[in-house]
C-alpha cells in the first residue's frame, strides 16, 4: 500500500482472512529508472555484483536512450523525470511506514519485486527490496523467514519448499 496510511481495519482484515502481505517497495520507482533511461535523462543504474542481468536486457537499458523521442516524454514528463532521485525517491515513507505497521500486527510479509516490469530486473532487484524492507525496521532474520517460509505459504508451496525439512525441496544460504 504506497497511497494511503494503512488503517486498523485493514490489518483486522488481513489477519482474517490470512492475508500474505507481499510490498513490491521498489517496483513503482523501477519505471521511473527506465523512463530517466528511456528519455536520456540519465542512465539507468546497473547494480549486478553476481552478474544476473543478461546481456539482451543489459543492452537494451544501456541504449535504451534511443526511445528518447517518444511522443509519452513530454515536457512536463521530462521535468519529472530529472527531478526524481533515486535515493531519496525509491521508496515512500508511506510505503515503509505501512510495512512497519503489517509487521507490528503480526501479518506474515513475504518478499516479492515483481521484476520483470521496466526497472525491476530479475537477480538483483531482490537484494534492493529486502535492504528497502530492512530500512522499514525489519530485522535481517525475519527478512530471512520472509523470504522463504512465508513466500512459500504465499505461493501455497509449504508443502515443499520455504523450510528446511525432510522431503521438501531446499537450497540453502550460508551467513556469517
Amino acid at each position: 500500500v504506497s497511497d494511503t496510511d494503512v488503517n486498523q481495519e485493514f490489518l483486522d482484515t488481513a489477519k482474517e482472512t490470512g492475508t500474505v502481505y507481499t510490498p513490491t517497495l521498489i517496483v513503482g520507482s523501477g519505471y521511473m529508472l527506465a523512463y530517466r533511461a528511456a528519455a536520456d535523462v540519465a542512465s539507468y543504474p546497473f547494480d549486478d555484483p553476481n552478474g544476473c542481468i543478461d546481456s539482451k536486457t543489459r543492452n537494451l537499458l544501456a541504449n535504451a536512450s534511443q526511445f528518447s523521442d517518444h511522443p509519452a516524454f513530454t515536457n512536463e514528463f521530462r521535468e519529472r523525470l530529472q527531478g526524481f532521485d533515486r535515493q531519496d525517491d525509491r521508496v515512500s515513507e508511506t510505503e515503509l511506514e505501512n510495512l512497519k505497521r503489517v509487521h507490528q500486527a503480526g501479518i506474515p510479509i513475504a518478499v516479492g519485486t515483481d521484476a520483470g516490469n521496466p526497472g525491476t530486473l530479475h537477480g538483483p532487484s531482490i537484494y534492493e527490496e529486502m535492504e528497502a524492507m530492512q530500512r522499514a525496521g525489519i530485522p535481517p532474520e525475519d527478512l530471512i523467514v520472509m523470504a522463504t517460509q512465508n513466500g512459500a505459504q504465499a505461493m501455497q508451496r509449504s508443502h515443499d519448499i520455504g523450510t528446511l525439512e525432510e522431503g521438501k525441496i531446499a537450497n540453502l544460504i550460508v551467513l556469517e
